[in-house]
């Protein structure tokens, strides 16, 4: 397996990891594998199931941000519990919820810089050859 570093990271064992799925948590036994160069460690398996740095599957992370979205964080952990039967924190609800926020907000926040710059490209294209005119002079 390949490392960042461009060394070649060694298997060193399986670890587990529990996950908490939209049927409940679910225990993983993923191949762990670490460079002898940089000491970094890899769990490809994390990568590939979409749960690296959560504990959340994939299919709860959505259940998080739509139960986060329209009310209190708490009653979104409430909506869990009563509605999947999951056991989520009140922080667990907020955090994922911001997170899939942010994550929508950013292609949003490109477009309109883009869009801004194609607009002060245009002003300095129309002005270009006409500094005297006060709309020319910003």
């Amino acid at each position: 397996m390949d490392c960042d570093c461009g060394h070649a990271a060694e298997y060193v064992g399986l670890r587990t990891k529990t996950v908490l799925t939209v049927v409940g948590e679910a225990e993983l036994q993923r191949p762990y594998y670490l460079c002898p160069h940089c000491h970094e460690g890899q769990f490809p398996v994390d990568a590939e199931l979409a749960v690296e740095d959560t504990a959340y599957s994939p299919g709860v992370r959505r259940m998080l941000g739509v139960v986060g979205a329209d009310a209190p964080f708490t009653h979104g952990r409430e909506q869990m519990k009563a509605l999947a039967g999951l056991e989520v924190t009140t922080k667990a609800v907020e955090r994922t919820s911001e997170a899939i926020g942010a994550d929508i907000a950013q292609p949003e926040q490109q477009e309109i810089q883009r869009a801004m710059q194609l607009d002060l490209l245009n002003r300095f294209r129309s002005c270009s050859y006409r500094w005297t005119q006060p709309e020319c002079r910003w």
